[in-house]
């Protein structure tokens, strides 16, 4: 066999920045250097829970056949083709000899209690409310005197509940994350639980010394938000210099071989300036952009009816989103949290849907510890780090719990006359929330709701 397979002594073992857990339908695997994740059903995620450097191939074959029934020679196979292909992934190893250690605990914990995931997939932390600038959308009002931040100690500490867990993705932003001056060592160290590290920054902070640090760091990827080009931008940012600094950072991280996208904030009347960005993002060759509308929260509640998109907007939108993807060059992604089942003639993107994930796959740390299923849903804090502990708040927060029952059936307003809800799932909560609906109400972004 391909791989040292053919010697069934050997030993796999979770590679450093391999990731698996445990789901009731099987499992998750995930090597966060190529971002690769992968579904396993239940036979593939037993096999993938033994690699733990302490069980033989043949002996995982064995428990295997006698788990699930299996004649050996399917037990052979399967095992075979579930640690070839781990292997080939970069995610396990193989060892001539048992370590009397795992390298890291697999986290196999199944509680039963009614949730989408054992653990949240994704994970925002806002690791700072300190900011060098003062943006007018900001919902955690950054500034530069702002104190609320963990200590370096107590910052470790919830990233090993994180690790322990099983989260796949952790983005680290603020505030202005490069304003911590422990930031690296914070990435290091979350990265040490294999979890996927992104930054999200304004760019401002990021000068040349700074992109050595992010290039020998385990940094995957660096999101700078760009929200218009040099006039709309710096007004918006409060800041004159704000644009030239951040198109500066993302050409310095681009030299260097860094992976950079775009976040872009959408306003009332300014879809026009969505699109030159987006033309920007793919001149300087980022990765992608990220068009996220406008939410009426934190500094941003007082600007609501400046920028809140209006009908007319989200039909423009969702027509541009469109056309700037059949047109974009091969590997750049357009991104948006309004990707929902598009009927309306013209506009048919059949293959992109979305659930919205908060609570179900996310969650998000507020500097001074409150938990959110949401950023954008800050009337309805999930608990609070470190009084409650990250893993009771996911199986027991009300908050949470009040999230995942709002199903595609229950859904308020116009979703209950829409043939498409059960793809959607009823769009986004916070949309709904903000738009003076209820919770449970309909998305106002929905091209559905919005064209008619």
């Amino acid at each position: 066999m391909e791989n040292g397979i053919a010697n069934r002594e050997l030993i796999p073992i979770l590679s450093d920045s391999a990731v698996f857990r445990r789901e009731s339908w099987g499992g998750i695997l995930f090597f966060s250097p190529l971002s690769l994740e992968e579904h396993l059903g239940l036979k593939e995620a037993f096999v993938i829970s033994l690699c733990d450097g302490m069980h033989t191939i043949s002996t995982i074959e064995s428990l295997l056949k006698e788990k699930f029934g299996l004649s050996q020679e399917d037990s052979e196979a399967t095992v075979s083709g579930v640690i070839r292909k781990a292997i080939h992934a970069g995610a396990v190893e193989l060892i001539g000899f048992p370590k009397k250690e795992a390298k890291r605990k697999i986290w196999d914990k199944i509680l039963q209690v009614p949730c989408t995931l054992n653990a949240p997939k994704s994970v925002m932390w806002y690791i700072t409310q300190k900011c060098n600038l003062r943006c007018q959308h900001c919902f955690l009002e950054g500034c530069p005197k702002a104190s609320h931040e963990f200590s370096e100690e107590d910052a470790k500490r919830l990233m090993d509940e994180l690790g322990r867990m099983g989260v796949l993705y952790l983005s680290l932003s603020g505030g202005e994350p490069f304003m911590r001056k422990d930031l690296f060592r914070l990435i290091e160290y979350a990265s040490s639980y294999g979890m996927r590290v992104d930054i999200a920054s304004n760019g401002t902070l990021i000068d040349k010394d700074m992109v050595k640090k992010i290039a020998s760091s385990h940094v995957f990827q660096v999101q700078v938000s760009i929200d218009g080009l040099e006039k709309v931008h710096n007004s918006f940012r409060a800041n004159n210099e704000a644009f030239k600094a951040s198109a500066e950072a993302v050409r310095r991280m681009l030299d260097e071989g860094i992976m950079v996208t775009i976040s872009h904030t959408v306003r009332k009347g300014l879809v026009g300036e969505a699109e030159k960005v987006i033309d920007w993002a793919v001149g300087m060759q980022c990765a992608g952009i990220k068009i996220i509308p406008f939410y009426p929260v934190g500094r941003g509640e007082k600007k609501a009816a400046q920028y809140v998109l209006t009908k007319e907007d989200i039909v423009q939108l969702h027509g541009m989103i469109s056309e700037k993807r059949k047109l974009a060059p091969a590997g750049f992604e357009i991104y948006t949290e309004m990707d929902y089942l598009i009927p309306l003639k013209g506009l048919t993107e059949q293959s992109r849907f979305m659930f919205c994930p908060a609570g179900k796959e996310t969650l998000a740390v507020f500097p001074d510890g409150t938990l959110y299923a949401c950023p954008f849903l800050t009337t309805f804090p999930a608990g609070k780090w470190p009084e409650d502990t990250i893993e009771n708040v996911w199986f027991h927060s009300p908050v949470l719990s009040m999230l995942r029952g709002i199903t595609a059936a229950q859904v308020a307003g116009k979703c209950r006359e829409c043939e498409n809800r059960t793809i959607c799932g009823g769009g986004c909560r916070a949309f709904a929330y903000y738009s003076g609906s209820a919770i449970d109400g309909s998305d106002p972004y929905c091209l559905v709701f919005a064209g008619k």
